[in-house]
Formats: structure tokens, sequence, C-alpha cells
């Protein structure tokens, strides 16, 4: 069974892990070749001192008790783009940051216990940079959660619920295309076929709008024919990034 700190070691991103005191616990290759620092120099020493990110407004985002920190005490991830980190040369660098937390019951489990995984990328390496529209981030492995553009949606205070039933749903048929009839049952199990498509009309309307207002892809839900389709290229998942790194691990893993 893969460890934390073993999916840092692996992964094909720049990562890290941190404790429970925000101390980094673990640092891979790729992490030093983005920022510069080695595995000895950041070792216990507090992730927010070593990146020193700020927004790009120009706004500190690694201060004591940050926005991710915070996100990572409640089993929550955390999600950032287009910010900077300082350099070990003390030059800025453009980058990215997605991450894993832990469950409560893991965070709490030893003292010196993975708080949560953190993916860097540098912006010439982010997927989705270039085409219009930010990229929408999706959290299932604990609290369902959206951001886009570093910026969390605030999915529970949506008037319409079935409007976040509805994406769920997509989720989980990410990438295919599901006849309105489909939805229409699920969501609405007997109601008559004219109610029912007026309901979906004004649900989909609802949920567009809300990615829109967080600057996602017009295109990211998707009408084909008689049917609504997430497109799998316009989205991350982290349950996916997940089984990717465990993948890639133990493909690394076998090859020792």
């Amino acid at each position: 069974m893969l460890e934390a700190r073993d999916l840092v070691d692996f992964a094909s991103d720049a990562a890290f892990a941190i404790d429970r005191n925000g101390m980094i616990v673990a640092w891979n290759h790729r992490a030093q070749e983005l920022l510069g620092h080695a595995l000895d120099e950041v070792t216990g020493r507090r992730c927010s001192d070593v990146l020193q990110a700020v927004l790009s407004g120009g706004q500190p985002l690694c201060v004591p008790g940050c926005e991710a920190a915070q996100c990572f005490q409640r089993a929550e991830p955390f999600a950032a783009r287009s910010i900077r980190a300082r350099h070990k040369s003390g030059e800025w660098v453009s980058i990215s940051i997605s991450s894993i937390a832990t469950s409560r019951q893991e965070q709490s489990a030893t003292a010196d216990s993975v708080f949560a995984i953190v993916f860097l990328r540098g912006v010439e390496e982010t997927p989705g940079l270039q085409p219009p529209g930010q990229t929408l981030q999706i959290f299932t492995l604990g609290p369902f959660g959206l951001t886009a553009g570093g910026r969390g949606l605030a999915v529970e205070k949506w008037q319409r619920k079935q409007a976040v039933i509805l994406l769920k749903y997509l989720i989980t048929h990410l990438g295919r295309a599901i006849r309105k009839e489909t939805l229409i049952e699920y969501l609405w199990p007997g109601v008559d076929e004219s109610r029912g498509r007026a309901r979906l009309k004004v649900a989909v309307y609802f949920l567009r709008r809300q990615l829109r207002s967080a600057g996602v892809s017009e295109d990211t839900l998707e009408t084909a024919g008689k049917t609504y389709v997430l497109r799998h290229d316009k989205v991350w998942i982290d349950s996916q990034a997940f089984e990717r790194l465990v993948t890639e691990g133990s493909m690394l893993q076998g090859r020792q």
C-alpha cells in the first residue's frame, strides 16, 4: 500500500506533503527543479516560508492561517491558478496549485500524519491556459467542492439544489452524452414529460450561469442533440488525479 509520501516521490508533477503544522515532510525532485530547493533544505520548514506565494494582484497567499491551511483542517482540498512563488534564487515563478487533503481520521492518526499533498505546475506546463475560460476543478475526495481560477464556488449556497445533483450525475458520467429523458427521470421520477423538460431547462440554465459567472468556458457543459455532456477535457477532478498518481507510483515501484 503506497503512503502519501510515496505518492509525492512518484508524482510526475512537482509535489510536496505537509503535516498538521504546515511543515514540509516530503518534497520531490520536480519541486526542486521548479523552485530550486533540495529536499534537505525544506524538510521541517513551514511551507509558507518556502513558497512565499502571492496572488496575481500581489496579495500574500502564504500567511499564517491562510485559506489553504483552513481548507486542509476541514479535510478539504485547495486550488489556485496564476499565482507566484519565490524561487530559491529570489526570482518569482508563476505557478498553479492543486491539492489532495487527507481525511480527518488520517490527519489525526499520528503526530506526523500527512495533512495534505500539494501539486505545483509552472504556468507554461498548465493545460488549458490558452483556451478562453477557466478550467473547472472538481473535488470529490471529501466534501464536494468546485473551484475555477483559484476561487471556490459556494455550491452549498446555490438556490437550485437540483442543479448540484445534475452536475454530480454528469461528473459520474464524465465525457458521456446523457439523454435528457434519463436526466429528467433521475432528477424528478414520475414527472410528466413537458414539466420535466421545463424543470431540466431551468436547472441547466442555472448551472451554466453559475459556471459562467466563475469564468468557466461556455462549452464545459455541452449540448449535443437531445443530450448533455460534461466535457472531460474541460475539467480536473481530484479523484482522477489521485488514481493517476497511484498508477504511476505502482508502475515505478514495480521497476525497482
